[in-house]
């Protein structure tokens, strides 16, 4: 997969009309590496992914504070950090999920404890609406990330997020009020911030993210 991506990586950066990342840490990262031209190079915020936005009638502990992380299972994830939070956690007030297909032989599936639901497969559309409409809170433990299409999902329902401050997941997660931020490969800030969380686990948040903003941003490239 690397040696595809670092090939056509070559292609995909040479004389285009213009390049888009999603934060201000992104585009760096593409100036140093590629080299390509900063004129052509445009910061656009992720849109919402609010066509993941339905409710739906769920079973659910309304007495504890359910805990979801959704998502490729990969090293860079991080998620051996929320592990080990969960067990430091009151059994009785917090659940957990952990829900995504595993990739680059992360041997994560040994550290999960048969107290963790774990679902280790590729979700459909349907079974992600389904947990966010389960969760009270998601969890990014991320050790380094630039976007994160779940917490976008998380947003469209106005979820409680904790995350770890890297990357653009910080740019773009700093402008939305139900974010807490952690230190990267810190399970001690995640207990702390779930044990916080527990009693406004209900409380929502509103989207700042629009497609009207996003569409804008677009026009601009485009001129």
């Amino acid at each position: 997969l690397r040696i595809y991506v670092q090939f056509m990586s070559k292609l995909i950066f040479t004389n285009n009309y213009a390049y888009v990342t999603h934060s201000e840490a992104d585009k760096k990262l593409v100036l140093k590496k590629y080299r390509i031209n900063a004129q052509k190079l445009f910061v656009v915020d992720h849109g919402s992914y609010d066509n993941f936005l339905k409710k739906i009638k769920v079973q659910k502990d309304l007495n504890k504070c359910n805990i979801l992380f959704l998502g490729l299972l990969r090293p860079y994830k991080g998620v051996e950090y929320l592990i080990e939070a969960f067990k430091k956690l009151d059994k009785d007030r917090f659940n957990l999920t952990i829900a995504g297909e595993i990739w680059e032989d992360y041997n994560i599936t040994s550290k999960i404890s048969a107290d963790i639901k774990f679902i280790p497969k590729y979700l459909t559309d349907e079974e992600i609406i389904e947990q966010f409409n389960k969760a009270d809170v998601l969890v990014l433990p991320y050790l380094r990330a630039s976007q994160s299409g779940v917490a976008h999902i998380a947003i469209s329902y106005g979820l409680p997020i904790i995350a770890t401050s890297v990357g653009g997941l910080k740019e773009s997660l700093q402008v939305y009020k139900g974010t807490t931020f952690v230190r990267a490969k810190n399970s001690k800030d995640i207990v702390t911030s779930l044990n916080k969380l527990f009693k406004k686990r209900h409380k929502r948040f509103e989207n700042p993210h629009t497609w009207d903003k996003t569409i804008e941003q677009y026009k601009k490239v485009l001129k």
